[in-house]
């Protein structure tokens, strides 16, 4: 073989091994980009959800009499005090439109479920998931003077 015919195959080959490496260094770039994303989204539902809850089981909202004019609602909260649930404020909360449920949560990006439970049976329930990723919060609270459980469920659009 001459000297050119050689320097031409070491030059395929050093080409067909670049970009062997290159495209496992994509497919690696691509992959740990993809679980970055899916973990930065499930740390950004965990906190809404986490932060929906806390709203919900330990302040009656603003203005704390909300249920009495649901049009001046600013911030929802349920709690006739710490983890005790007022009677009147879950009521109302079925009178809102679900979309202004959303805005008022400030959770336009995800779908949100709640879910009241006296012992298996659901007592109250509002809202909406989708079959994507979906994060749930469970809490114990009062309910009529029972022990109960309120649900939040943030689930991607």
């Amino acid at each position: 073989m001459a000297k050119g015919q050689i320097a031409v195959l070491d030059l395929v080959v050093s080409v067909v091994v670049f970009l062997i490496v290159m495209t496992g260094f994509f497919i690696a770039w691509n992959s740990y980009n993809n679980r970055l994303d899916d973990s930065l989204l499930s740390n950004e539902m965990s906190l809404h959800a986490f932060q929906i809850m806390q709203q919900l089981i330990t302040t009656p909202g603003v203005p704390g009499n909300w249920e009495n004019n649901v049009s001046s609602l600013k911030f929802i909260g349920l709690a006739y005090s710490d983890r005790i649930i007022d009677e009147a404020k879950l009521d109302s909360l079925n009178t809102i439109n679900y979309n202004d449920l959303k805005n008022k949560m400030n959770i336009k990006r995800f779908e949100v479920f709640i879910l009241v439970k006296q012992g298996n049976q659901a007592v109250y329930e509002i809202g909406n998931t989708t079959k994507g990723k979906t994060i749930h919060i469970e809490r114990g609270v009062m309910y009529k003077n029972e022990p109960s459980t309120i649900q939040v469920a943030l689930s991607k659009k």
